[in-house]
């Protein structure tokens, strides 16, 4: 859970492990004699922020546009094998933008965004993401940007994770800008 690839010397699993915000929980098997198998990776979160709905800003790829802007507070987690699947919302040439209205007298400080990083596929993490809240008819607010690593080379597909902390307050909508 410390974001590096298992070796022989990470810890051995032993029981449950409790997440408390989110972890991305990678993992392989390792037997004497046998060569070790390629690492595996799935995210943990907890579920979604409280969302009344959510609208999407842009046009998702008509390929990947998943089940339109409910797929962002469905609670449905895509997986790495199948990126196709309604799970997923796929962008190429335009940001993902989307607006999503948090229920009524919820405090929020983090966003946690999940994104699948295929480069097999030609599907590539974003360079960054953008958070905007906005509260009482107030204009949008920029509230955190986080620029994401460029890959320097092939990397193995995975689900990747990303939290942004935000001040803690409630915020009426919340927009995300993620920029491929």
């Amino acid at each position: 859970m410390n974001g590096e690839d298992p070796d022989s010397l990470s810890p051995i699993y032993e029981g449950p492990i409790e997440v408390d915000d989110y972890a991305l929980l990678k993992a392989s098997a390792f037997l004497e004699g046998w060569a070790t198998s390629s690492p595996i990776s799935k995210g943990f979160f907890r579920a979604g922020l409280p969302l009344d709905s959510a609208v999407l800003l842009t046009i998702p790829n008509p390929q990947y546009k998943g089940r339109g802007a409910a797929t962002l507070h469905d609670n449905a987690k895509g997986d790495e094998v199948n990126f196709r699947s309604p799970t997923w919302i796929g962008y190429r040439e335009k940001p993902f933008e989307a607006m999503l209205k948090v229920k009524e007298d919820t405090e929020i400080s983090k966003l946690v965004l999940s994104y699948l990083n295929d480069m097999g596929a030609y599907i590539m993490p974003p360079v960054y993401v953008e958070v905007y809240g906005k509260h009482d008819g107030q204009e949008w607010r920029l509230l955190n940007k986080k620029n994401l690593p460029v890959p320097s080379g092939y990397e193995n597909k995975a689900i990747e994770l990303v939290g942004i902390d935000i001040p803690k307050q409630k915020y009426e909508w919340i927009k995300v800008v993620a920029q491929n």
